[in-house]
């Protein structure tokens, strides 16, 4: 018999009431962000593949980090009240690597520690958070 999955919120300061922590503004247009111009898909494998001592690494993971927290943020602005949906997102991503991060921690883990696991992991919850935002457009 196979283990319950506990499901993983988004963040947990929006569980707490709390204001978002992170200072950036989330609710604008992700062309506006940190690489910007890279669509999710480019953007997650450029996180997959480059390695923390090639010189740009610090320009994709922090344009990662901050695509993975717009992402998640976009994703519960879409599914709004849809609780049913939010919660089945909520279980899905409990399912993927590094599952039992929210989408913060995980942007945090895979910015600091740069290891191929978390920058795999923040590959994949990019490209999932996509999917569920608009499909393949971006």
């Amino acid at each position: 018999m196979s283990e319950q999955v506990k499901p993983t919120p988004f963040n947990r300061w929006q569980q707490a009431g709390l204001e978002q922590p992170y200072g950036g503004d989330y609710s604008k247009s992700r062309d506006t962000l940190a690489g910007g111009h890279w669509r999710d898909k480019e953007l997650a494998e450029l996180l997959k593949q480059t390695l923390p001592s090639e010189l740009m690494s610090i320009g994709v993971y922090t344009a990662a980090k901050e695509r993975l927290r717009w992402l998640s943020q976009a994703v519960l602005r879409k599914y709004e009240g849809s609780h049913e949906l939010i919660s089945k997102v909520c279980h899905i991503r409990a399912t993927l690597p590094s599952g039992e991060l929210t989408d913060d921690e995980l942007a945090n883990e895979f910015f600091l520690h740069e290891t191929a696991e978390l920058r795999l992991a923040g590959s994949m919850r990019i490209n999932f958070l996509s999917e569920l935002l608009e499909g393949d457009k971006r």
